[in-house]
């Protein structure tokens, strides 16, 4: 059994950087555990743990699928929390929803249902997980975060493909190996 998912890498931008240097400076001594800039991605489904011959026909499905989807321009903008402020636990960037991707999202969870795998029940939220939050104390910290990046666009690219990864958990952090890469049309 692997545990896995399927998502889009997000390629390495300075102002993505500067805002996690931003948070992580104005959060110091506050019990965040944040995500490694070098890792974030979108995730479009978690499978979980899945089997090998599942793997297998993973791999066949998102080849298949990506072939009848075309490449798209995704932008990260803003700072902001789910829960709420009350009770903040996961901070986030935004991705702004366009057609493509809401294309995207909705065949793999089509796809993937076939192969017995559950359809999501919250309606998707495209966004990058940056921080866990345990415990926070300064909220007003977090909301200066928040209005200080509100409607800035922090990066913009054309998504080049699907990954399928395996997620390995490590005392240190995960590891993300990738099962298999798929490019989308018209790259």
């Amino acid at each position: 059994m692997k545990r896995t998912f399927i998502a889009i890498d997000i390629p390495a931008s300075s102002k993505i950087n500067e805002c996690l240097d931003t948070m992580s400076l104005r959060l110091a001594g506050e019990k965040i555990r944040w995500v490694d800039g070098n890792k974030l991605h979108l995730t479009l489904k978690f499978l979980g743990d899945t089997g090998e011959k599942s793997v297998d026909d993973i791999k066949i499905l998102l080849k298949d699928l990506t072939q009848d989807c075309s490449a798209f321009t995704i932008t990260i903008r803003n700072v902001g929390v789910f829960r709420n402020m009350r009770n903040p636990r996961i901070i986030w960037l935004g991705i702004d929803p366009c057609s493509e991707l809401m294309h995207l999202y909705a065949e793999i969870e089509s796809q993937i249902s076939r192969l017995g795998f559950p359809a999501e029940e919250r309606r998707f939220s495209p966004h990058l997980t940056v921080g866990r939050i345990k415990i926070l104390e300064n909220k007003q910290a977090l909301m200066q975060i928040m209005k200080d990046f509100q409607e800035q666009v922090l990066h913009q690219f054309v998504v080049p493909g699907v990954i399928f990864y395996e997620s390995i958990l490590k005392k240190e952090g995960p590891e993300y190996i990738p099962l298999g890469k798929y490019r989308l049309r018209n790259l």
